[in-house]
């Protein structure tokens, strides 16, 4: 079974607020140990990944770069 973990992203520089993103428990723990986030989660869309790093989100991500993901 797999573990999940909350976490709560830094705020977004676009709109101010918090968030929080819902991640596997041990790709968490990867990444905390310093692993690069595209490593840890290569499947997951270049947006949802920028919201660990910086705290931006998706919808944030789209207004600032557009939604050219395949």
């Amino acid at each position: 079974m797999m573990a999940f973990t909350m976490v709560h992203t830094k705020t977004c520089i676009v709109c101010g607020q918090a968030g929080f993103i819902m991640l596997e428990s041990d790709k968490w723990d990867r990444y905390k140990a310093g692993e690069h986030v595209q490593n840890v989660w290569p499947e997951m869309p270049a947006s949802q990944r920028e919201q660990i790093i910086t705290g931006t989100h998706s919808r944030c991500w789209d207004e600032l770069f557009g939604d050219d993901e395949p």
